[in-house]
């Protein structure tokens, strides 16, 4: 709790001694802090309600020598119990030891009770400035909790965007690789149409270059027959004759365009005649 102008110290003192609790209110009097001071004399007492109620005070001072309790046993009680109040204790001359105890221990602070009491015109400011550190130190501790709190929202955030974009990504690579799949399979069954149409090219370079030689035979003794009987025989031979020579000339044509489909784009070496009967290559002597 910050110090103010408006609000009093809420004081918890612990003191047996009746002529130190005088003076330790006269101290305060004279000071321009406004104070409620609630006395005890057994730290027995105090811990009880300071464990019951502390949120009712915003200060302890502890005197070291009490009956019963020390004053350190009492700091070391309420610590313990996580009591959230700043200790100060109060020790006599030659006691740096256990002021240097209590600070280890957690201890706010001590003040050291010299004989001459000018300790106590520095009480006053010696107790807002620790009420002031506690403060600070509390408003510390709020804003690394708040700090540590956004910084494990925005990690759990990015664990989680983290997440999002590894399973982004893993979709993103199954996707490439089914893609890629099937682009391998689109370039098999493109080479595979390739050798189809390549073996069809050659197949028709083939069928119709073998188609020629019969054909070309029959031209041969068709042509052969028409010069040697032409007007010997009745008309209906002679058309006959004529009929016959019209259709291979047809035929022969329709070879030569296979033939020519059959050599576009093709790369293959064209292919060697087979050999013409002996018959034919007689009739193409006569």
């Amino acid at each position: 709790m910050e110090p103010s102008e408006t609000l009093p110290f809420r004081i918890v003192l612990v003191e047996d001694d009746e002529h130190d609790r005088l003076s330790f209110r006269r101290a305060f009097d004279k000071s321009a802090v406004s104070w409620e001071i609630t006395e005890f004399t057994w730290a027995e007492e105090a811990l009880e309600l300071l464990v019951a109620d502390a949120s009712s005070f915003d200060l302890v001072v502890v005197d070291h020598q009490l009956p019963g309790m020390s004053g350190l046993e009492l700091c070391k009680e309420l610590l313990d119990k996580e009591t959230p109040l700043p200790l100060v204790i109060l020790t006599g001359k030659g006691s740096e030891k256990v002021a240097i105890e209590a600070l280890k221990a957690g201890v706010d602070d001590y003040i050291i009770k010299d004989p001459g009491r000018s300790y106590l015109d520095l009480l006053p400011m010696v107790l807002a400035e620790v009420l002031m550190k506690r403060a600070d130190r509390m408003a510390r501790k709020r804003a690394e909790g708040e700090l540590q709190k956004a910084y494990d929202e925005l990690e759990h955030r990015v664990e989680e965007r983290t997440a999002e974009l590894a399973a982004i990504s893993d979709k993103l690579r199954l996707e490439i690789t089914e893609r890629k799949r099937a682009q391998e399979q689109l370039e098999r069954y493109a080479a595979e149409l390739q050798r189809s149409n390549q073996e069809l090219e050659k197949f028709a370079y083939v069928a119709s270059h073998d188609l020629q030689e019969p054909l070309r035979t029959v031209r041969v003794y068709l042509r052969t027959l028409e010069r040697r009987y032409e007007g010997k025989l009745d008309e209906d031979a002679d058309a006959y004759i004529i009929y016959a020579v019209d259709a291979a000339n047809r035929m022969s044509a329709l070879i030569d365009n296979l033939l020519a489909y059959s050599r576009v784009g093709s790369t293959c070496k064209p292919v060697e005649p087979h050999m013409v009967p002996a018959s034919c290559n007689a009739g193409k002597n006569n």
